[in-house]
């Protein structure tokens, strides 16, 4: 027995010198390499500087190098030292198994082979080369899975400083890794299980550019298993877990954004420490994820937006939410932009976003988080017309400058919104149509929302916009007193209609889909919506904004006014409208003022792009009066007024289409008022007295028609030293003219004399009548009068005065002035410094009664007529002088023309002064 022992053991020793002898030989034999490559050259090729074996099938080399290229790629392998062991008994199951592999210092590469469906051509400058590798290797047809033995490597160790450069990846890690790898052939799946990681970064770059210099990463992996010829680049992640603790100051954090550009396009830069802890398990951040970016110089860009400042972007996956990615950006300082231009700058700004835990490039469908939470503490706003972009074209608002400050909270998810941000300026520049203004700027943005299958609603309530110690700058310099404007919408909804093309893979629903598709301007012009407000103002006169008119109508006073108004496609519906309740308040038109209590309405009467609006304005207890009169003569008026304006827009108003007004009552305290109408060389002057008045009047741009009714008390009058008392009925029928001009055509009115006696006498009772066949008024003070009337009187006993001396003389004077109801004719006109009566003349039988003459300051000077029978005589006067006269005295009153010649008195005086550019004579006909 011993000696079998002995035997066995020498036939072991023996068998092991010659394995030793044999295998140690041919590891080291050139030819052994020369074989091995020769075999498939195309596909893999080795070399090493010594090999060993010191027990059957364990293997040691030194300098060891492969490399080698796959229908996709070349690869490279280097060690200084490697060491395997061969499991023989796995052969027989077809599988090569390498156990307690062991190396150190690695250098690996990977380059991959250029595709036909794939331009990495801007990369291909930062990938390794392969010895003996064409660079420019096009890369074969994806290949087909074949039966073939399976590759085992159960590498125990690896250790040293290893480099690794995957495609444009390149990296040295200092530490120990360990797993097993295995690969089924030919083109079978690939398995990397049981990884373990502790190294230290020494380096890392991408695309040429440093990513780190330093770090650590410490934690299990596994990957697959995957045919890496379906999962090319990327999608290999969809079979990749790590559970690692990673600190990583990175000199540049922009290698993110190959994640993050698939979100809405934002891309990250800067310098910062990415540390803690991952847990990715096949393209999912799972719980426990715990990472953080820490960065002095972060950039968030999101165009048309970019941020920013110094900051820590965080990632967070928890047990209580497994599903959901919890990332958050919290700046200490931060600059946020709109189109390069600044929106705000300042510090402690935080966002938010809850998204799909699912974070592998190219599989990641969804490209906008769940929720997304901004909290804005008091930010600096260098210029606030950085937010003109904001407001739609059409509303007519610009925003000019000003610096101010922004905060607030602001939430958007796919199916709800949630915003309250406040909007302020001590001192910003405003304009509105042509004007621009200063004011306190202070604006709050309230806004809560759902979402739907197919629209949108946004509840605004709450929202309110105060203009303080405003001041118009006028384009002629003109500065406006200032003015206080509050706008708070009590009860507000504004619907939107989604997209038909809604991509719920990708996350754009709700209002996703919406701020995807638009901006926010676009969707503030095509919005409907639906809105309760109260407005104060110190000052009504906005509405002369959407009023643009000749008839210079405006509303003043400060007032709070309710608005209720619907808005379809961000245009106003018919039916909104905006009321003031009863108060104190002005309104202007033409060139009037009338104060007293009541209230507007304006009222959208057809709806859509340039809307119709009507303003009806109603007062009552009110006084109205001439804009440059400090004192009201006309008092306890009652007065309604309607004005339409058509094809109105913020931007640039309206157009008045007409104007209605309706005064049924009101009270004339002074009739003395209306002398500034008459001019100052008028013969008459009214001394006082009361009246009942009421006026309609409808103002077109081309047209005016209506009416004025004027009836007085007893009042007294001045006739040229002569006061007299009566009373006086006016009744003014408007039927044609410009309201813009003040001039309208009055034919068809009357005036009515009643009761007239010399003043503080008990009897008498002359009365005449007016009536006007043909007028011409200009409303201007004074005004313009041109009539063709007939009239009727008492009888003609107002002149009796002028033919007293006559009538010593001429007994049938006498006669004439005992004519009863006396008719006739006459044409007046009135200038502002003359009167002038053309024809005047009234007949009775065979009786006639006429009168000429012109009455200006300095210079008064007509002619009287009478008749009877054959009889006739003309009374001239001429500024205090007089003469009558009998012989062809017809003639003569029909051939004398106001401001001519007087044939009884002498004209050289007259014609003197007219030689130094004195009126001329009036010529009814244009005739000398």
């Amino acid at each position: 027995m011993k000696r079998l022992l002995i035997w066995i053991i020498a036939v072991v020793v023996v068998v092991e010198v010659a394995y030793l002898a044999a295998v140690n030989i041919v590891l080291n034999l050139p030819g052994t390499q020369t074989y091995i490559n020769q075999l498939h050259p195309d596909r893999y090729t080795f070399k090493w500087d010594r090999a060993w074996s010191w027990y059957p099938f364990r293997v040691h080399v030194t300098n060891f190098s492969a490399n080698g290229q796959s229908w996709i790629q070349q690869w490279e392998l280097s060690a200084p030292t490697m060491s395997a062991s061969l499991d023989v008994f796995a052969m027989l199951d077809e599988t090569v198994y390498l156990s307690d592999l062991r190396t150190s210092d690695v250098d690996l590469r990977f380059r991959p082979l250029i595709q036909a469906d794939f331009d990495d051509s801007a990369l291909r400058p930062f990938f390794p080369t392969i010895a003996d590798r064409d660079p420019d290797t096009k890369a074969a047809p994806v290949p087909t899975q074949e039966p073939g033995w399976r590759i085992v490597y159960d590498i125990a160790e690896i250790s040293g400083e290893n480099n690794i450069w995957l495609g444009a990846t390149k990296m040295t890690l200092d530490g120990t890794a360990s797993g097993v790898m295995a690969r089924q052939n030919r083109h079978g799946p690939l398995e990397i299980s049981d990884g373990v990681l502790d190294a230290q970064v020494k380096m890392l770059s991408f695309a040429g550019q440093d990513v780190a210099n330093s770090g650590s990463i410490d934690g299990t992996f596994h990957l697959g298993p995957y045919l890496p010829q379906d999962n090319q680049r990327f999608k290999l992640l969809a079979f990749l877990s790590l559970d690692a603790d990673i600190e990583l100051p990175v000199t540049n954090i922009d290698f993110l954004n190959v994640y993050l550009e698939d979100v809405s396009n934002m891309t990250l830069s800067g310098t910062g420490l990415v540390k803690g802890h991952a847990n990715f398990d096949k393209g999912y951040l799972t719980a426990g994820t715990d990472l953080s970016i820490t960065s002095d110089g972060l950039d968030v860009a999101l165009p048309p937006y970019a941020v920013k400042g110094d900051g820590t972007v965080s990632v967070k996956v928890t047990d209580a939410a497994a599903d959901t990615l919890d990332a958050a950006l919290t700046f200490k300082t931060i600059e946020a932009t709109h189109n390069d231009a600044i929106l705000f700058t300042g510090t402690d700004l935080t966002v938010s976003a809850d998204r799909t835990n699912r974070v592998e490039p190219g599989h990641r469908v969804e490209k906008v988080p769940y929720k997304v939470s901004i909290t804005i503490p008091q930010m600096t706003v260098p210029d606030v017309s950085v937010y003109q972009a904001y407001i739609p074209e059409k509303w007519g608002l610009q925003l000019l400058s000003g610096s101010g400050s922004l905060e607030g909270k602001a939430e958007l998810a796919e199916e709800s919104l949630d915003f309250d941000l406040t909007l302020k300026s001590d001192k910003a520049e405003m304009q509105f149509k042509k004007d621009s203004f200063e004011t306190g700027l202070d604006f709050v943005l309230k806004a809560s929302g759902t979402a739907g299958d197919k629209t949108a609603e946004v509840d605004v309530s709450g929202t309110y916009l105060d203009l303080d110690d405003s001041q118009v700058k006028t384009a002629s310099g003109d500065d406006s007193a200032p003015w206080k404007t509050t706008l708070t919408i009590s009860e507000g909804k504004t619907t939107f209609d989604l997209p038909d093309d809604a991509d719920p893979q990708a996350g754009f629903v709700g209002f996703w889909s919406l701020f995807h598709d638009d901006d926010l301007k676009a969707l503030l012009a095509t919005a409907d919506a639906t809105l309760k407000a109260a407005l104060t103002v110190s000052d009504l006169d906005w509405i002369d904004t959407f009023f643009q008119n000749p008839y210079a109508l405006a509303v003043h006073e400060s007032a709070e006014v309710t608005a209720d108004i619907s808005v379809t496609d961000g245009l106003l519906d018919t039916g909104s409208s905006v009321k003031m309740p009863t108060k104190d308040f002005q309104l202007e038109v033409l060139d009037y003022v009338a104060e007293g209590t009541g209230g507007f309405d304006v009222v959208v009467e057809k709806g859509g792009e340039d809307p119709d609006l009507k303003l009806t304005a109603s007062l009552s207890d009110g006084s109205f009066r001439l804009q440059d009169e400090k004192a009201a003569v006309i008092e306890q008026v009652t007065l309604a007024l309607t004005a339409v304006s058509e094809g109105v827009t913020l931007k640039d108003g309206g157009t008045v289409k007409s104007v209605d007004l309706d005064m049924p009552s009101a009270k004339v305290t002074d009739m003395s008022a209306y002398n500034e109408y008459m001019p100052p060389s008028t013969p008459v002057r009214l001394l006082g007295g009361g009246a009942d008045v009421s006026a309609k009047l409808t103002m077109e741009p081309d047209n005016a028609t209506g009416f004025v009714k004027l009836q007085t008390s007893r009042i007294t009058a001045d006739i040229e030293g002569d006061r007299v008392s009566g009373i006086v009925g006016v009744d003014v029928t408007i039927d044609g003219g410009s309201a813009e001009k003040k001039s309208f055509s009055i034919g068809g009115s009357s005036v009515r004399l009643d009761g007239l006696r010399a003043a503080g006498a008990s009897s008498g009772n002359w009365n005449a009548r007016v009536n006007i066949s043909k007028g011409q008024v200009v409303w201007t003070k004074p005004a313009n009068l041109d009539l063709t009337t007939s009239f009727w009187m008492t009888d003609v006993s107002p002149l009796l005065a002028m033919f007293e001396d006559e009538r010593r003389k001429h007994k049938w004077i006498d006669r004439v002035f005992d004519l009863k109801d006396v008719s006739g004719s006459a044409t007046i006109k009135v200038a502002p410094k003359d009167v002038v009566v053309p024809y005047a003349l009234a007949k009775a039988d065979r009786t006639e009664v006429g009168a000429k003459g012109i009455f200006a300051a300095g210079d008064k000077q007509g002619m009287y007529y009478l008749k009877l029978g054959n009889f006739s005589g003309i009374l001239e006067f001429d500024n205090g002088r007089k003469r009558f006269g009998l012989f062809n005295a017809t003639k003569k009153f029909e051939d004398y023309e106001p401001g001519g010649r007087l044939p009884g008195l002498t004209r050289s005086q007259r014609s003197s002064q007219r030689a130094d550019g004195e009126r001329a004579p009036f010529h009814i006909f244009g005739r000398r």
